[in-house]
């Protein structure tokens, strides 16, 4: 773990230099879209009887658009709070970190996927025979992707740090603030519509 924090950091650290890779950008914030608006809403999406296609298509469809405008606004907001700390990164570096903090989130979607999947095949025998070793599973699957999310927090606020040239306690301070103002859209997003 400590070399993969490594890694990233290295990357994150050229992260202000490089363009804004747009369809990569859309991407990683796709997945994370994806990750945040199933663990907020699972209960709606394993108990939603629909086809198995239609429900990942639409689970990717609210993903893409949760994550595209959740994660372009929170930048946005991360920029402007940064000024209160004198942080010197510019938007598109700030997209950058965020892409790079969360390539992670393929491991969470994948999960999700087999979560689904799991809750769409649930009346099948197999599932019926085996449900201790389905229990099991569902927690280990749960402890996999809480680990991931912390990992992605942490590769977050150290590339934040980073690339905005703070110590981590102030990146985090200016993640908190950008998230205090996001908190009304943040709101909008998941519980109006």
């Amino acid at each position: 773990m400590d070399q993969a924090l490594n890694n990233s950091s290295s990357a994150i650290e050229g992260a202000h230099q490089e363009k804004v890779r747009w369809g990569k950008t859309i991407w990683f914030f796709t997945l994370q879209g994806v990750f945040s608006y199933f663990t907020l809403k699972q209960d709606y999406f394993l108990n939603w009887e629909a086809d198995l296609p239609p429900l990942i298509i639409t689970l990717v469809i609210l993903g893409f658009l949760y994550g595209c405008v959740s994660n372009f606004i929170i930048c946005y907001l991360i920029k402007i709070t940064g000024r209160l700390f004198k942080a010197e990164a510019s938007y598109n570096a700030i997209l950058n970190t965020f892409t790079l903090a969360y390539w992670p989130h393929l491991y969470s979607v994948a999960i999700i996927i087999i979560q689904v999947i799991m809750a769409y095949y649930y009346e099948s025998n197999f599932i019926h025979d085996n449900k201790i070793v389905l229990a099991f599973f569902l927690i280990v699957l749960k402890l996999i992707a809480g680990v991931l999310a912390i990992w992605i927090l942490i590769r977050l606020i150290k590339g934040m740090a980073l690339v905005q040239k703070l110590t981590v306690g102030y990146a985090l301070l200016n993640f908190l603030a950008a998230a205090l103002l996001f908190t009304p859209i943040y709101y909008l997003l998941l519980y109006k519509f």
